[in-house]
């Protein structure tokens, strides 16, 4: 496997970068979502806010405004949009970027796009008259929009999630409107349990393993600490993340991955274009030699991460998503899960 990935990774970079001779390599693709469960009730509280029986709530996060039975659903993020669906609601409006995901979603060619994910079209949504429109409140464009549609007397939800539980809030809140609280169990509190159950499992080793959690995009790569499906999964699983406080880990250098000299790296590629992304990082490390004497390259433990389940959202797959990373790291213990 090092030996194809390395013929790979020859092809890719020029054969000036010194450290042709790393043993990066991809860690597959994942594997499918099985779920159970039929039945269930949701627990819709958490910082997020919770929907009250009239399907009211007033905070910054969560629902505004009230909604009944709503037909016209606008999505403008994929993650949220794929939620909605799980607990059982139909789409109306997306944006562009959540059509790019149409096949995933089973999404039909005729549901309307409202502008980009970064930039909706405020008179594309009004002209609509949705009941609800779903987005995301770390986004200035969303954040006004948000502000118009309220204005207007139109239902929002603002939402979020980068960890199980606040897929779980989110979750919840939808099935509440939906009125489908099997899938709140099914899509939900089943995920939740066998997160749990691998977790149970995590070996008590006296030095835990240390990793680091690299994005890479054509133009550039970030050092990720938190707010990532990856990091998530490392603090759960008692896994240091060598860029938590590590203030010269805050812009990616090959000086400071040599110092922290993690066991593990893991890379998440952003866009489509992941041969343009990797050649970011063999930039920014590969001018120096002693990148091939991390513990990471030299046990072989440098993976690139599957892109369903580590760049968008996972869902109701995150225990997919545990379960990938956690067989990595132990092997022997995760290897028939």
């Amino acid at each position: 496997m090092k030996r194809i990935v390395l013929l790979l990774l020859t092809v890719i970079v020029s054969a000036a970068l010194v450290f042709s001779g790393c043993a990066l390599r991809t860690s597959g693709t994942s594997g499918t979502s099985g779920t159970s469960g039929t039945s269930g009730t949701s627990g819709t509280s958490g910082t997020s806010g919770t929907v009250s029986a009239a399907g009211t709530a007033q905070t910054s996060v969560g629902l505004v405004g009230k909604v009944s039975d709503p037909q016209k659903v606008v999505a403008l993020s994929t993650s949220l949009a794929d939620i909605w669906q799980l607990a059982g609601g139909d789409l109306y409006g997306v944006s562009t970027e959540v059509m790019m995901s149409k096949k995933e979603l089973g999404l039909s060619d005729d549901i309307k796009t409202v502008g980009s994910l970064k930039d909706p079209d405020a008179e594309k949504i009004l002209a609509m008259d949705p009941d609800m429109v779903i987005l995301t409140p770390n986004l200035e464009n969303h954040r006004k929009l948000a502000e118009l549609l309220e204005d207007r007397g139109i239902a929002v939800y603002k939402a979020d999630v980068a960890s199980p539980k606040e897929y779980l809030q989110v979750l919840g809140d939808f099935c509440d409107i939906t009125g489908r609280k099997d899938l709140y169990k099914k899509n939900g509190t089943d995920v939740i349990a066998r997160i749990s159950k691998l977790l149970n499992k995590v070996p008590k080793e006296d030095t835990m393993p240390t990793a680091l959690v690299l994005r890479a995009y054509s133009s550039g790569v970030d050092v990720k600490v938190r707010d990532n499906v990856a990091c998530d999964i490392l603090a759960s699983a008692g896994i240091k993340n060598v860029a938590e406080g590590n203030k010269s880990l805050e812009k990616l250098s090959a000086e400071s991955v040599i110092a922290a000299d993690p066991d593990y790296i893991f890379i998440t590629v952003m866009g489509p274009n992941e041969s343009g992304a990797m050649k970011s990082i063999y930039s920014a490390m590969g001018s120096n030699a002693a990148w091939k004497k991390l513990s990471a390259v030299k046990a072989g433990h440098v993976y690139v991460l599957p892109h369903d389940l580590f760049q968008l959202k996972p869902n109701d797959r995150w225990d997919e998503a545990y379960r990938y990373i956690l067989k990595l790291v132990w092997p022997e213990v995760y290897g028939n899960e």
